[in-house]
């Protein structure tokens, strides 16, 4: 004769059993996914902090051409409440550049290329001469076209009580 356990305590242990490690931390959201990597002056933008991407909001995405060879990228979420720029500079065609500090003008010397921030804790986060850097690679950039396209990664330190991000899998494609 075999022994039954009661049918509340199956389904207790069931219970206990599905929801065993279950934590407060989000799922990221698979569904999201980087755009892919175009030269056709797509108007995309993505990369990676760890497991999240992070995509612009639409219409949020533009270059400026600080002086004849600097570039800046500059993106953001409002919605999501972060903002970056990555920027390189002796930018002439096609190439792999450095991101580090480039010269914008007598008034900005030194501006950080790589830079990401997150007003939702304050953190703004910063690359460096030397010891927080990263690759801006313009796969194309046709002036004729009007089109750049490109990948970047970096590291940037936020200071104390930020810590360091590793920006990832960077990817650019638009019109400017």
């Amino acid at each position: 004769m075999r022994a039954r356990l009661p049918f509340a305590l199956l389904l207790c242990l069931g219970l206990l059993a599905a929801f065993a490690g279950c934590s407060d931390e989000p799922l990221p959201d698979i569904s999201i996914k980087l755009p892919p990597e175009t030269q056709t002056g797509a108007g995309t933008m993505g990369f990676k902090i760890g497991d999240r991407i992070y995509l612009p909001k639409k219409g949020n995405l533009f270059i400026e051409r600080l002086e004849s060879d600097i570039i800046s990228i500059n993106t953001g979420n409002g919605d999501e409440d972060w903002g970056m720029r990555v920027g390189a500079d002796s930018i002439s065609g096609p190439g792999t550049f450095a991101i580090d500090t480039f010269v914008v003008g007598s008034n900005l010397f030194g501006t950080p290329a790589g830079f990401f921030a997150r007003t939702n804790d304050n953190c703004s986060f910063y690359t460096a001469a030397q010891q927080y850097t990263g690759t801006l690679v313009i796969t194309r950039y046709d002036t004729a076209a009007r089109i750049i396209s490109g990948r970047f990664s970096f590291q940037a330190n936020g200071g104390p009580g930020c810590g360091l991000v590793q920006v990832t899998d960077g990817r650019f494609d638009f019109k400017f």
